[in-house]
This record gives C-alpha cells, structure tokens and sequence, in this order.
C-alpha cells in the first residue's frame, strides 16, 4: 500500500488541546494555538504516532485495513522470562517433519509486519517457502559453489521465510522479532546465511522472489519443530561494554 492512499482525519470537535500529538510526532507536524490541534503542512511519516498518543481519539488514519488495538495498560513481557527464553534459545539445525500449522505461520509474519522501519518505510516483504521447500533448495543447489545434498540450506525444516528488503537493518529487525515470535510458538530457527548468499547468485531465484537492484534477501529463517532437544544454556564471553 503506498502513502498515497493513505490519509489523517483530524475531529478538530474532538481535541482537547492536550499537545501531545505536537509533543510526540517525529516530523513536527502539529502546532497548538486557541487550545486545539493544527496540523502543518510538513512531512508526514504515517506512523500513527498521533493517533495512537491522542486520549480523544481525535486523530485517525484512513486506508489502512488492520484494525487498531486500544489498551488501558502497555502490555509487558516479564523481563526475567525474556532473559531465559533468549540464553535458552539453540539454532536449530534437526527439525521434525512435522509441518507448522497456518495460524502459526501467520503469528510469525505478523510480529515481521508490524516491526518498525525506517521513516515507517514498510518496505519488508517475506516470501514463504512450505509446500515447495524442496524446489526452492533444489534451485539454490545448481548455482551454489560446491557439491552440496539436499538439506544443507534448510536441514530438512519443512518452512522457511525469506526476508526481502532494500534496508537492511529494518528487515534484520523484523527477522530478529519473527525468530522471537517462532520461539514463543514452540518453534525451532536456523538462519541460512548460504540460501540469503544461494538468492544473489541464482537469476532463477531472483526473478522468482522479485529481487531487484534495491530489494535484496536480508536474511532467511529456517523454521520447524525442533528434532532435538537442549538442556541448558550455553556459555558466553562477557560482554565488551565501555562506560561513559
């Protein structure tokens, strides 16, 4: 959807001239005077900081089709639970043949989609690899260096994930958030560096995924229930941290 189609309805009957639209926005488009709200003619990003800042719901988008959540509280995941569900995490590289459900698959594309980007780019896209795993491995072998079998890009995973974007840090973001998500849902990740190198080198892959000069595979996410299972955690350096 571009920002084009994309517009803010402002209910000036609504405001009660709190300035936190002012306050909050990024690109500074509302200004405060007669005790309302004035949005200026400035560079919107879209990124619905207003609308979701404004106790009176005085702020809107139109255009969008997800619905928006309200909440009394911000929701918190328990830090201590967080902390153990990352030392306990493992990359996974056996997994079931067991397949992951739809409604999973989705919760994971979900927590990628609604991960901030740059300047609310929303330029992340995401290709998912199910049905026809095997013929998406089968093509990165042909052009891959080496004689490779298959399972080496996706260790017999019956999902993959692959993670398009022209920036890179916002799509490592989204990846890092669907890996968090996989996590939650019982599920196993591997990252496959070699399928994210296997799509620069196949013209095959690229014109299939719509890979262009911009768009690029940020990384890929091998998923699936787990074929092993960890019993601890596992050591690491303390971290190199430099106080000022």
């Amino acid at each position: 959807m571009s920002k084009k189609d994309i517009t803010l309805v402002f209910d000036e009957e609504k405001c009660v001239g709190c300035g936190m639209c002012a306050k909050d926005c990024p690109a500074g488009c509302f200004d405060i005077s007669d005790g309302k709200a004035h949005l200026k003619n400035g560079f919107c990003l879209y990124c619905g900081h207003c609308e979701a800042v404004c106790s009176q719901h005085a702020l809107h988008f139109e255009g969008y089709d997800d619905e928006l959540l309200e909440f009394t509280e911000t929701p918190r995941v328990d830090p201590d639970s967080l902390l153990d569900a990352l030392k306990a995490r493992r990359s996974v590289r056996h997994f079931d043949k067991k397949p992951v459900e739809k409604e999973k698959i989705e919760k994971i594309i979900e927590a990628g989609r609604i991960t901030p980007t740059a300047v609310n780019r929303q330029g992340t896209s995401f290709v998912v690899l199910n049905e026809e795993i095997d013929k998406y491995e089968k093509i990165a072998l042909k052009t891959f260096p080496g004689n490779h079998k298959p399972g080496f890009f996706f260790k017999g995973a019956p999902l993959a994930i692959v993670i398009i974007s022209s920036d890179t840090v916002s799509a490592s973001l989204a990846a890092s958030n669907m890996a968090l998500m996989s996590e939650a849902l019982g599920l196993g990740v591997f990252y496959s560096g070699y399928y994210t190198m296997a799509t620069k080198l196949s013209k095959k892959l690229r014109k299939t995924f719509g890979l262009n000069k911009k768009n690029k595979v940020v990384t890929t996410l091998v998923i699936g229930y787990p074929g092993v299972k960890y019993y601890r955690s596992a050591h690491r350096n303390a971290a190199n941290i430099k106080w000022f």
